[in-house]
């Protein structure tokens, strides 16, 4: 950071390569920067020479790596909070337009970048879309992660995600917790949203929810607490014709019918 505090002239481009990661491309690094091309040019020149950073290629197709991730972690440190948030922003904001084909492919990334800034709804979004693919390829302590973190948000920023969008996020932590056979998770984390669920007037969503609950007690042995909840979970997939939920019910009383 001594040595940095003498380049001062090239510390915002540095703080910048810092957000973005331990890596950076210059195409992205040319798209966030205000600096025109040429000055941009001559301040990665000054630390590529002062091995704050190296190079592999040279620009504009070129890609700078931080010569240890702890010089990183000290530029970044070295950032105000509210610069942090805007320099995030800008990252995410860029790489949001230049990839509007293939924002699923950066989803971790862009999940990354806004839940370091004030836009909540952003991040949420992201968080989801990563913890979706994670939990798709059984990458469960990823999806776990990404999925809890979007349940915190939610419940500190309420306006983040409506209400649909949140109980889908709880329906797949849910089965993050099945797969690790975490019954009693399921019932502390659904439970106190059922009244959610049954104000959005969407069968789909509260059969499952139901189904889930009652599926956990059953699952635990809990008979008393599980069957009601499978019986209402079965009779509205009836009422709504989803036969997906009624061929689940049936699974779980099965179960409960083994102990």
């Amino acid at each position: 950071m001594a040595r940095l505090d003498r380049l001062a002239g090239v510390r915002d481009v540095l703080q910048l390569a810092a957000t973005v990661g331990r890596e950076v491309s210059y195409e992205l690094l040319h798209a966030v920067s205000p600096l025109d091309e040429a000055t941009l040019r001559n301040h990665l020149a000054e630390l590529v020479s002062t091995e704050f950073l190296y190079p592999r290629g040279a620009p504009p197709t070129a890609t700078y790596t931080f010569k240890h991730a702890l010089i990183q972690d000290a530029v970044y440190d070295s950032l105000l909070s509210d610069r942090r948030a805007a320099l995030h922003e800008r990252v995410a904001e860029v790489m949001e337009r230049r990839n509007e084909h293939r924002l699923g492919e950066i989803a971790e990334t862009l999940a990354h970048h806004y839940s370091q800034t004030p836009r909540a709804k952003k991040a949420v979004r992201y968080m989801a879309e990563a913890g979706e693919k994670s939990l798709m390829v059984y990458s469960l302590d990823e999806a776990y992660l990404r999925l809890r973190q979007v349940v915190e948000l939610v419940e500190e920023v309420p306006d983040a995600a409506d209400d649909a969008f949140f109980v889908d996020v709880l329906l797949n932590l849910a089965r993050v917790l099945y797969f690790r056979l975490d019954m009693r998770g399921i019932i502390e984390l659904l439970e106190p949203h059922l009244l959610r669920a049954e104000a959005l007037g969407d069968p789909n969503r509260l059969s499952r929810l139901l189904f889930e609950i009652g599926y956990a007690h059953v699952f635990s042995a809990d008979m008393e607490a599980g069957y009601p909840l499978l019986d209402r979970a079965k009779k509205i997939g009836e009422e709504s014709g989803n036969e997906l939920i009624t061929g689940y019910v049936a699974m779980g009383k099965m179960w409960g019918e083994m102990y």
